[in-house]
């Protein structure tokens, strides 16, 4: 597993991103686009999946990830605010379409839901799927918002596995991160099962 973080340099990237992307208005060259792609397909061979982590509100880098990558998975909250930013994802994968037509939207996941009602989230799946007029499913696994977790993570700079692990903490922080982390253990294998789907009937 390597784990590239953006770091500081990646704000002097999309600064210059924006400007191929305006020049790009008048010229009718969207080469800019291709810069992720053209990294990527330098290494792909070496790994079995890449995974591009973007920002939500970067209008360029999500145009390189989804011009680069394959599928697209959309993680959202219940909010007024998140769900806007979800319509704005699914206009963007719309337009990126033209420069990449493989692309896919696999699914959307419902994250930080602090409610575990049934009904609630049932709710919340068919808003979000209205939202994005059904192109893409909600997906079954749900990941928790638990704030004591959230907290201790981010100081000791673990992932909630690790967290449950780690000698010292108390009892019910330990708890609340051995299930936080069955959230994602859950979802990483929904997600891998969707991929192993996608290319079989690619291969068929």
């Amino acid at each position: 597993l390597w784990v590239v973080p953006g770091g500081e340099a990646l704000e002097d990237v999309t600064e210059e991103l924006y400007i191929q992307r305006r020049i790009a208005r008048d010229s009718g060259d969207n080469a800019w686009l291709y810069m992720y792609a053209n990294a990527v397909a330098q290494i792909e061979g070496d790994y079995d999946l890449i995974i591009f982590d973007v920002a939500p509100g970067s209008l360029v880098l999500q145009a390189q990830a989804m011009t680069a990558g394959d599928m697209v998975i959309v993680p959202s909250r219940s909010d007024e605010s998140s769900r806007k930013g979800l319509r704005t994802i699914a206009r963007r994968f719309v337009e990126a379409k033209p420069y990449n037509p493989g692309l896919s939207l696999i699914g959307i996941v419902l994250f930080g839901i602090t409610s575990s009602g049934t009904k609630v989230t049932a709710n919340i799946r068919a808003d979000l799927e209205k939202d994005v007029r059904g192109s893409a499913p909600v997906l079954e696994s749900v990941i928790r918002y638990v704030e004591s977790v959230a907290v201790r993570c981010r100081q000791m700079g673990l992932v909630p596995a690790e967290l449950a692990r780690e000698p010292g903490i108390d009892a019910s922080t330990a708890t609340s991160a051995k299930r936080l982390a069955g959230d994602y253990r859950s979802l990483a294998t929904e997600i891998l099962t969707i991929i192993a789907q996608l290319h079989q009937a690619d291969a068929a």
